[in-house]
């Protein structure tokens, strides 16, 4: 488990330390003048879920700053037990940063995230990553080159390897992703009619040994025994009964698990969320196992996706081993492997845990990393 180190710093006029319970008020207030995403009424539910109830950290994951006793910024973590080549590893996820317009260009967001950097210790090795926060990025590239007393973070900040069933009109599917800002939106749209024979076709066809049972809460212990069927050695979060319960409670979102089972017993298995920030995405956010036969995994999405709200598209994320199912499900890939220019390890820090080495084991991870949407903060 991951400790947060109790200790605060000057930055000028401002006071930078950690955050507890009793910030909630204050936080949630900024952050909701800044960016107005949390809905009112849920604001202090998502806050305790993300900060408070987290069971894989002791204390709060959050760096608040404070200038005449007041909060004007923050930055907070959403913590995992991530798995590398078969070793445990603490995976430290930035989001929330925010900063009151009266107080940017003061250097808040470098301070504070190089505060929660050396705040954090662990026994496992430290991981950071986050999407998209590039200056975070280089900041703690910097801090891991130069600062030599921290010998056990790797920080790595991956494309998605995002993936998009296209259902409605082209001009709904060239607006979404234009908005999205993905490069897809320059596809032919005979592409996106090809997806659609494919989804068709596939959704039609009868599985008569394979039976799929829908739970809007999760069947944690199942799950976790589809996890432990392909247990990948890329990167990826530790999918068990905790992780399960934790992660599909978070506020924001409606979660569904489909569970495909032959005889009873469950094969596959596909976790859908609808919500978030725009109130109307959906997602298909969990596919499990990581590999194997696809047939049940099929059966699965094809009925998650014929319970979405009618004329959604659906964004998915999966690890490499299951881009060919969705890839005969209907989905069309965005970016297959990400570019090397977005991903960074830090070339001087060092684990002595085997294969968790700063310089040469992580040579070959993003090919090979299962993150997928439920590994992250949206």
């Amino acid at each position: 488990m991951t400790t947060v180190v109790d200790e605060t710093r000057r930055h000028g006029d401002y006071l930078i330390r950690t955050g507890d319970e009793t910030d909630r008020t204050e936080f949630v207030r900024l952050r909701s003048e800044v960016f107005g995403t949390w809905p009112e009424s849920d604001a202090v539910d998502i806050f305790d879920w993300k900060y408070v109830d987290n069971p894989y950290i002791r204390g709060v994951p959050l760096i608040v700053v404070e200038h005449d006793d007041t909060i004007v910024a923050g930055y907070g973590y959403l913590v995992f037990e991530m798995a590398f080549d078969g070793e445990p590893v603490v995976g430290i996820q930035g989001t929330d940063a925010v900063v009151h317009p009266d107080h940017r260009g003061r250097g808040l967001f470098t301070e504070m995230v190089g505060f929660g950097h050396d705040c954090y210790r662990s026994d496992e090795a430290l991981l950071w990553y986050g999407f998209p926060l590039s200056d975070a990025r280089e900041i703690l590239q910097y801090r891991g080159l130069y600062d030599g007393e921290i010998a056990t973070d790797v920080f790595l900040h991956p494309n998605d390897d995002d993936w998009i069933r296209y259902d409605g009109s082209g001009r709904r599917v060239a607006a979404l992703l234009k908005a999205l800002r993905l490069p897809l939106y320059r596809l032919a749209m005979g592409a996106v009619e090809l997806s659609e024979s494919v989804v068709g076709t596939v959704a039609a066809r009868s599985r008569p040994d394979i039976g799929v049972t829908r739970h809007e809460t999760p069947p944690g212990e199942e799950l976790q025994s589809l996890y432990e069927r392909a247990i990948p050695d890329g990167l990826h979060v530790r999918r068990d009964e905790q992780f399960y319960e934790y992660r599909l409670r978070d506020p924001r979102f409606q979660f569904t698990t489909y569970v495909a089972r032959r005889d009873g017993e469950p094969v596959a298995a596909v976790t859908t969320s609808r919500g978030g920030t725009q109130g109307s995405q959906f997602m298909v956010r969990d596919i499990i196992p990581f590999a194997g036969e696809s047939r049940p995994l099929r059966a699965a999405l094809s009925r998650a996706l014929g319970d979405r709200p009618e004329g959604h598209n659906t964004k998915a994320w999966c690890s490499p081993g299951r881009r060919w199912t969705l890839l005969r499900s209907g989905f069309v890939p965005i970016r297959l492997v990400p570019s090397k220019s977005d991903r960074k390890s830090n070339p001087v820090a060092r684990s002595e845990r085997p294969g968790v080495d700063g310089t040469d084991s992580l040579d070959g991870v993003p090919e090979t990393w299962a993150l997928q949407a439920l590994d992250c903060d949206f």
